[in-house]
């Protein structure tokens, strides 16, 4: 991996982390078409998520800073939604990591995205509510869950599935970025030790790089994505998804 390698990973890790178009599936076709293997992926991959993490951080300060400024009935919510997220994960872990390269189950995955981003437009508009309940973050929990799969967007499952759980659009967001946290911060954690292991000198700058760019792109990414929300235009993103899908489906083949 190059110095350039390592700033486009971590630029498009920190904007498709954020943006409802699957960061697993734009890593993964990415790797490929450099060619990138070996323990350095296992570091990296570790360290833009903690800098996608930070941007998280930084950007909701203010929410979280003095702990728990949120409150504790929000603090709950995200403790609920992080329950079914945990277990689905760790119940696909092994094939995710026998198959999170595999280009036509990205692609395939990227065409289910489109259509959970599309189908945003038929959810309910009336009676929306201001906040999440308990049984809504339960739901919301087990769609982040599914966006494990390489090319299911987390932010675009989650924010989805608030949507046609009648909860307004900025809140959905909200929430989908608040439980990002213990997402983002336990998948770094299950593979800190092996890539601990891997780490080697000469990766430092590589590391930088990475972070440095996946915090600012994705300080970036959730400044759109609120703005986008706003805008009613979160459902234009299934177009792209879709063109992603056609394409990885001809690469895989070609490959």
């Amino acid at each position: 991996m190059t110095i350039f390698q390592a700033i486009i990973l971590g630029t498009v890790q920190g904007l498709t982390e954020f943006l409802p178009v699957s960061s697993s599936a734009h890593l993964a076709i990415i790797q490929n078409l450099f060619g990138l293997r070996g323990p350095v992926l296992l570091v990296f991959d570790v360290v833009v998520h903690l800098g996608t993490l930070s941007s998280l951080l930084i950007y909701f300060a203010k929410d979280f800073f003095p702990f728990p400024k949120i409150g504790g009935k929000m603090f709950w919510l995200i403790v609920i939604a992080t329950l079914p997220t945990a277990a689905i994960g760790f119940g696909i872990k092994d094939w995710m990591d026998r198959n999170f390269d595999v280009l036509w189950i990205v692609a395939v995955t990227l065409l289910l995205n489109s259509f959970i981003l599309w189908s945003t437009t038929k959810a309910p508009r009336t009676n929306q509510k201001e906040t999440c309940s308990t049984w809504d973050a339960f739901w919301i929990g087990i769609a982040q869950g599914i966006s494990i799969l390489p090319g299911i967007s987390r932010s675009g499952a989650t924010v989805s599935a608030a949507l046609w759980l009648k909860v307004k659009g900025a809140e959905a967001v909200r929430f989908s970025f608040y439980i990002a946290i213990p997402a983002i911060l336990g998948a770094a954690v299950l593979v800190l030790p092996e890539s601990i292991s891997s780490f080697q000198g000469h990766m430092w700058p590589l590391m930088v790089a990475g972070f440095i760019s996946a915090l600012v792109s994705g300080y970036i990414a959730i400044h759109i994505l609120f703005r986008i929300m706003l805008k009613g235009q979160f459902h234009h993103f299934a177009w792209y998804t879709f063109a992603l899908a056609i394409i990885t489906f001809l690469f895989s083949f070609c490959s």
